[in-house]
């Protein structure tokens, strides 16, 4: 097993999966790759079988059905099913570009975060691609995730950078060449969310920005975890 997972939470975006995937795969030997459908009921499992005996694909069902995507759960839930020490988050519309494997190896220590740049006086957030968060496995178990109360659209991101500040971490920007996306409307990103409005999400970010939260959740990513399979499994514990 590699120290370094690609963690991708899946909710019907096949047609996007099937062009990233395998590029991103291609441009990066040293990292597994963690698929985590959140019950989507889309023939992704058909797609995905032609990697089963890849051992650098995990892939992973959230089998109770759902008729919204909750990102943070979704993300939360894969994070907590790798043990990788590294950990990176890569939406499926995201390729990582050539050689991201070695670059967040040799930049993601445990004192830091890495971030497609949510400090923004550093460099303007690369669109697209404000999902592509990196950490160590302790320190996003320290933080207890991305923050589920937040169902809708935009800014879980940015809490989740804003709360590994206040653990202590160091934010480190990855370089635009590793951060370049599938085009595509926004309607495809908050379609399936059951809020597709940002307010409630912004609303928390704040709050716990004004509190300098770290911990946000109780049992984050666990407590549906009888309801995840795999490949292999028809039972997995998260």
């Amino acid at each position: 097993m590699s120290n370094i997972c690609f963690i991708t939470g899946y909710y019907k975006r096949l047609e996007h999966l099937k062009i990233t995937l395998p590029k991103n795969l291609e441009n990066n030997s040293k990292a597994d790759f963690l698929i985590l459908d959140y019950g989507s009921c889309e023939d992704l499992y058909a797609w995905i079988s032609q990697y089963k005996d890849n051992p650098r694909i995990l892939y992973y069902r959230f089998t109770l059905s759902t008729p919204f995507y909750h990102k943070c759960h979704a993300k939360n839930i894969a994070h907590r099913l790798s043990t990788h020490p590294l950990q990176v988050d890569v939406d499926a519309d995201n390729f990582t570009g050539e050689d991201f494997d070695l670059w967040v190896m040799d930049n993601l220590t445990a004192g830091r975060v890495i971030s497609p740049g949510y400090d923004m006086k550093k460099r303007k957030l690369v669109m697209g691609c404000g999902g592509r968060i990196g950490i160590n496995r302790d320190n996003f178990m320290l933080l207890t995730g991305y923050d589920e109360r937040m169902t809708g659209w935009g800014f879980e991101d940015s809490d989740f950078i804003n709360r590994s500040r206040f653990l202590g971490l160091e934010e480190v920007i990855i370089p635009t060449r590793f951060l370049t996306n599938l085009t595509h409307s926004d309607g495809i990103r908050y379609k399936y969310l059951k809020d597709p409005y940002y307010y409630r999400n912004r609303g928390i970010r704040n709050e716990n920005k004004r509190n300098k939260t770290t911990m946000v959740n109780d049992d984050f990513g666990y407590y549906e975890s009888r309801f995840i399979t795999s490949f292999t499994s028809s039972s997995i514990s998260a």
